[in-house]
């Protein structure tokens, strides 16, 4: 069906195979506990009958949309003249009218653009094309704004002239089924516009589809200070060379927490993370992926440096994404909530699962409170971490610190592997602090942390002590063949409570009394005391009416010894 049209002429799109995906993306937040996601789209339907602006129709955001164009007909049209009241007839009229189909783009033979009116959109704002064209040539499409103009692409465009992938201000849509894609970044708020221009054939056809992410981009360069949370994502774009030379991402951390941030950017040419007392890292890579903990810093503020030279094969944007996951520290992982030593001489173990959030292969922290130690006295600490590469074990690991600290965090002295002791220069308590950074996971991925003190000169005495009796006691009869379980004794000691474990030592002359095969058949090789490694001793069948002199050592206090005697009988 024709339909005429005389001053203004109307255009009616025709859509096909709408709403073939919907596009919701902003800066989403997730932690352990759950996620977070913003829909992005604004619809742009309540403003799409604006006058001012001369456009073809409304882009649905998020739709594949599908427009037919034609050439406009022209017609003459005559209208015959009317006979007057004294019947005399008029002369006929003619004008020009243009005849355009239904569902069809109708455009004139002058026509180079047409226009669809996309939304209104908040600076940082992605707008993401995907689009082929038929019957029109030297097609291109463009994203303006009303008063920002024309914007940039994100993705080089081949030119044909030049035989190169270029930056531009455009896109070239594909030919047919085969659709293109490239994406404009929005640099102001403003009414957009998409604008395709092209020498048009008598019918044409454009497929085209726009996600838009609003705010996709945090930060567009217009200022040199933003401010993270402890669970965001900041993403940046800047035009190199109209932002500012240094860009400064503030991060305050809690007291209890630790922060995994991570950064990674194009056209960046440094990092540098600076924490409360200026201290600074800097690494020698693109990327960032570390942990803050509270005790070493509650501020800290990482510095991005962009590339101030516009590059032809990187083009005109510098881009960074840096992003904040948080996790409540354990037991252990900080200073106000250490772990504890409860008995000298025993081995404190710790086993921490890991998961996506604990990252240990990046930091592991370990704080154990040790003991409260009087001025003069001696401590010997022994450390050791399990499930993760150490120094040497595994290229590139560095080592392992060790500080013993007070309350306040005030290193007081070090250990290392060759150096275990430490002698108080003043009263109050003692903490061991353990630090070891990119340590990648070995098989077991669960860190075990173990520690060990000991303190010489502590103990005013070790007594072998009956449990049931509440005595003490310094004999002990057994029958001949009899076995001794070492694992039987228990031991009281003074001023405070150690663990039971002990060293075990049997003289060498007493070992043909209190021994066993093993320990026999190495008689010849024994001076002055055996050291017993073994579960269990055996009152030999042939020492009947003999003693034996069992020593315990003290794992607690080395220095510090008793002995039974064992009565054969």
């Amino acid at each position: 069906m024709n339909t005429k049209i005389l001053a203004l002429f109307a255009v009616i799109p025709v859509f096909f195979a709408c709403s073939e995906t919907s596009h919701t993306n902003s800066s989403s937040v997730t932690d352990d506990n759950g996620s977070y996601a913003e829909d992005s789209f604004k619809s742009s339907s309540s403003i799409s009958d604006r006058l001012d602006i001369d456009y073809r129709d409304t882009l649905t955001a998020g739709d594949t949309m599908n427009f037919y164009m034609e050439l406009a007909t022209w017609d003459t049209v005559t209208i015959k003249g009317k006979k007057d009241s004294t019947g005399k007839k008029a002369k006929d009229s003619t004008y020009i009218e243009k005849i355009c189909h239904d569902d069809i783009v109708c455009l004139d033979s002058t026509s180079t653009t047409v226009s669809l009116f996309l939304g209104d959109y908040p600076k940082g704002t992605r707008i993401t094309v995907l689009a082929a064209t038929s019957g029109m040539e030297n097609d291109t499409i463009r994203i303006r704004g009303e008063k920002s103009g024309n914007l940039r692409t994100l993705m080089p465009v081949y030119n044909s002239q030049k035989k190169d992938s270029v930056y531009s201000n455009y896109m070239v849509p594909g030919s047919g089924a085969d659709m293109l894609l490239n994406s404009f970044i929005a640099f102001n708020d403003d009414f957009y516009y998409l604008d395709l221009a092209a020498d048009f054939d008598s019918s044409a056809h454009l497929r085209i589809k726009a996600d838009v992410d609003t705010g996709y981009y945090n930060y567009t360069g217009d200022s040199a200070h933003v401010s993270i949370d402890l669970r965001d994502t900041v993403r940046g774009i800047l035009v190199i060379g109209e932002a500012p030379k240094k860009i400064d991402i503030a991060c305050k951390v809690e007291t209890g927490f630790s922060v995994n941030l991570s950064v990674q950017g194009y056209s960046i040419n440094k990092y540098e993370l600076v924490d409360t007392d200026k201290n600074v890292y800097s690494p020698a890579t693109d990327t960032l992926d570390t942990l803050l903990v509270t005790n070493d810093s509650a501020e800290w503020t990482l510095s991005l440096y962009p590339s101030n030279v516009v590059s032809f094969l990187d083009g005109p944007f510098a881009t960074f994404e840096a992003a904040t996951r948080f996790r409540r520290l354990n037991q252990g992982e900080y200073l106000a909530n250490p772990d504890s030593i409860e008995y000298p001489g025993d081995t404190l173990t710790i086993v921490r699962p890991a998961n996506d959030s604990t990252k240990y292969y990046l930091r592991q922290d370990h704080y154990v409170w040790l003991a409260d130690l009087k001025k003069g006295d001696s401590l010997v600490v022994y450390h050791e971490m399990d499930g993760y590469c150490k120094y040497l074990e595994c290229k590139g690991t560095p080592r392992a610190s060790y500080w013993l600290i007070d309350a306040k965090g005030d290193s007081v002295g070090t250990i290392s592997s060759l150096s275990h002791s430490f002698k108080a220069k003043k009263d109050g308590p003692v903490y061991l602090r353990y630090l070891q950074l990119n340590s990648k996971a070995l098989t077991d991925s669960n860190l075990t942390l173990r520690t060990f003190i000991q303190r010489p000169g502590s103990l005013d005495s070790l007594k072998f002590y009956n449990e049931a009796k509440d005595e003490t006691y310094s004999s002990k009869r057994v029958n001949p063949g009899d076995t001794v379980m070492l694992s039987d004794f228990a031991f009281q000691t003074v001023p405070y409570k150690t663990s039971y474990n002990v060293k075990w030592f049997v003289p060498c002359e007493d070992l043909t009394t209190l021994g066993n095969a093993a320990y026999i058949s190495q008689l010849e090789n024994c001076k002055g005391e055996q050291e017993i490694s073994s579960f269990y001793l055996i009152a030999q069948k042939d020492a009947a009416d003999k003693d034996a002199r069992l020593i315990a050592q003290s794992m607690a206090d080395p220095l510090m010894r008793d002995t039974l005697t064992i009565n054969v009988r």
